[in-house]
C-alpha cells in the first residue's frame, strides 16, 4: 500500500511540475476548479521537494488567492494597496515555507507540516 501510494505521488508530482514549468501556475478557467483545487493539494503535501514547493509559490505570486466555500477564486493584483497586500502576505509566506524548511531539515516533521499548512492558508 504505502509503495502504490509512493508511486502515484511521485507521478502526479512530475506532472505537476511539468505544467507549472510550461505554462506557470494555472488559472481556474484552465483547469477548472477541482483540477486547480487538487493541483494545489499537492504543493503542501511535497515535503520532501521544497524546491517544488517555491517554484509553485513563485507560480502563485501574481494571483491573490481567497478561499471560497468551493475551490478557490483568482484576483488579479492590480491596485497599488494590493500589491503592498500581495508583497507583504508573499514574504510571511515564503518565512513559513523557511521555518518548515528548517524543522524538516532537523527532522521536526510535525512542525514542518504545521509551517506549510500555515503557509498554505496565507
Amino acid at each position: 500500500m504505502d509503495q502504490a501510494l509512493f508511486s502515484s505521488d511521485s507521478i502526479n508530482r512530475a506532472e505537476a511540475k511539468a505544467i507549472i514549468q510550461k505554462y506557470g501556475w494555472p488559472t481556474i478557467s484552465e483547469i477548472g476548479k477541482d483540477g486547480q483545487n487538487n493541483l494545489w493539494l499537492l504543493v503542501p503535501h511535497a515535503d520532501d521537494d521544497v524546491c517544488f514547493q517555491k517554484q509553485a509559490l513563485a507560480g502563485m505570486l501574481p494571483f491573490r488567492i481567497y478561499a471560497l466555500t468551493y475551490g478557490f477564486h483568482y484576483v488579479p493584483v492590480t491596485a497599488p494597496q494590493a500589491q503592498a497586500k500581495e508583497r507583504a502576505d508573499s514574504l510571511y509566506t515564503q518565512r513559513l515555507i523557511d521555518s518548515a524548511q528548517h524543522f524538516y531539515l532537523r527532522k521536526d516533521f510535525n512542525q514542518a507540516y504545521n509551517y506549510y499548512n500555515a503557509a498554505s492558508m496565507i
